[in-house]
């Protein structure tokens, strides 16, 4: 809960900056990358689709083309497989909570299309989670990997067009990926990476 107002907190001293408001919403595919405290991947890991929200503002920053985001973004992250030498089966089913920072340029203009590319990161919390193997259900919140923020980068391209005079309606795909979570409370080295796919729809209003 700290760390969750703390996000909230900042997004707001820092949005007096802005020149910019959006907010998105769409799908994210996720899967997980695991690797045990023996070195071995866990294979057969499916990717699973959800949905994900974000809200936030953007200001120009040393040139006309460039733009500094910062928003603060609610996603859900899963993934599902099966073990057939033991008869398992996996679910993993995560909501968390970020700050997401980072750079668009507008690339080129055709007629009122605007083509962009960005590149940023962000922080996150897990807000709540549960693992599934067979048919007990498990509470990851503070527990194992899961208890560390998650740090992605993340990077893709999009495109705008006006609605209105000062609203524009946006389209974009980015790609994320964190960096390793390892469990400190695991004397051996097992980590877990998570990767998405992001496909959103937001509108942009100016200031």
């Amino acid at each position: 809960m700290k760390k969750t107002t703390l996000l909230i907190l900042l997004f707001i001293g820092t949005s007096s900056f802005a020149q910019q408001l959006f907010l998105e919403t769409g799908k994210t595919a996720s899967s997980f990358d695991f690797k045990n405290s023996q070195g071995s991947n866990l294979e057969n890991l499916q990717a699973v689709s959800n949905s994900y929200v974000s809200v936030g503002f953007n200001t120009p920053i040393s040139s006309k083309n460039l733009d500094l985001f910062i928003s603060l973004v609610y996603n859900s992250y899963g993934a599902i497989g099966s073990d057939d030498a033991l008869n398992n089966y996996y679910e993993w089913n995560t909501d968390y909570l970020g700050l997401n920072i980072g750079l668009n340029y507008n690339v080129f203009k055709i007629n009122k299309f605007d083509f962009y590319l960005k590149a940023g990161a962000s922080v996150e919390f897990i807000v709540q989670g549960t693992q599934t193997i067979n048919n007990q259900v498990f509470n990851i919140v503070n527990v194992e990997e899961f208890d560390n923020p998650a740090i992605f980068l993340r990077g893709g391209a999009g495109i705008s067009y006006p609605i209105a005079q000062n609203c524009s309606l946006y389209f974009q795909y980015v790609y994320g990926k964190s960096l390793a979570l390892k469990d400190s409370n695991n004397s051996g080295s097992s980590e877990l990476k998570i990767k998405s796919n992001m496909v959103g729809l937001g509108l942009i209003t100016n200031l």
